[in-house]
């Protein structure tokens, strides 16, 4: 789920992409071919957006270290994105530290957080580091509550620790949004396994582009570009009310999902709702 990949691969292609990637720069606009490209989940600027209020208004914490990927162009948008919305709030971001893919050991970094002290930690990347790094700073003695990106929201994440008590009572964001729980529910029903974020929006992928087609009677890239992108009032796994200019999805009705881990699982803690 690692949404670069939607980067790399869309401007060199020139037929209708609809992904569940959640980078804001992903469907530039403009003359790039990437206005070929459609997403299907709120933007990780918006679910930044989401966690940083949710830090300040409902664990009520106003100072936050984060730790993120190097050269990842999800992790640095997500940070950032916190960032700006986190000081907007009145909070103050005390450590800001990063790490290479493939790292195994982070105390460098994990000691200059625990001097900083921050109330929350912010993890914006991914698995197989990021539940590595949890347990490396609870050992360290690091007492911060640790939140996340909806990089977590991977089944990945709670398979890489022999013992996941670390990550007990940690926060992440969604990739899908409220309105999936009912396919979540048929999904998990059906395939005795769990969704994890991508599933819905996977789902509802297929469905758009689907109606799309079937709405042209053609698989033309341009016609099924343009019925893309009129598509409104979708309701499918989520709903999307239609498109922006920059091809975002508009879900006006829908709530960001925090998730928070207890008992070693993954349980819907509070949807926030969010402004686009």
């Amino acid at each position: 789920m690692r949404n670069p990949s939607a980067v790399k691969v869309g401007p060199i292609i020139n037929i209708p992409v609809i992904v569940g990637a959640t980078g804001a720069d992903v469907t530039n606009t403009g003359n790039d071919p990437r206005d070929f490209l459609f997403l299907v989940a709120n933007s990780n600027a918006l679910q930044a957006k989401v966690m940083a209020g949710f830090v300040v208004n409902d664990l009520g914490k106003k100072t936050a270290a984060m730790i993120w990927q190097n050269g990842d162009v999800y992790s640095k948008g997500f940070v950032n994105a916190f960032d700006a919305n986190f000081q907007a709030l009145g909070g103050r971001i005390v450590a800001n530290q990063i790490y290479e893919q493939g790292d195994t050991m982070f105390d460098g970094q994990l000691g200059i957080i625990k001097e900083a002290s921050p109330d929350v930690l912010l993890l914006a990347s991914f698995p197989p580091e990021n539940p590595v790094i949890v347990e490396q700073a609870r050992e360290m003695g690091i007492k911060s509550t640790f939140i996340g990106s909806d990089g977590w929201d991977d089944a990945l994440m709670l398979e890489i620790l022999e013992d996941n008590s670390p990550l007990e009572n940690s926060y992440y964001c969604s990739i899908s949004d409220e309105l999936a729980a009912d396919f979540i529910v048929a999904y998990e029903t059906m395939f005795k396994n769990q969704a994890i974020g991508i599933a819905p929006l996977g789902y509802d992928a297929m469905r758009l582009l689907a109606i799309a087609i079937e709405s042209v009677q053609s698989t033309d890239p341009v016609k099924v570009r343009d019925a893309v992108a009129a598509i409104t009032d979708y309701q499918g796994a989520t709903a999307i009310s239609g498109f922006d200019g920059n091809r975002h999805p508009v879900k006006p009705a829908a709530g960001i999902r925090v998730m928070k881990i207890v008992d070693g699982q993954p349980e819907q803690h509070t949807v926030v709702k969010a402004n686009q």
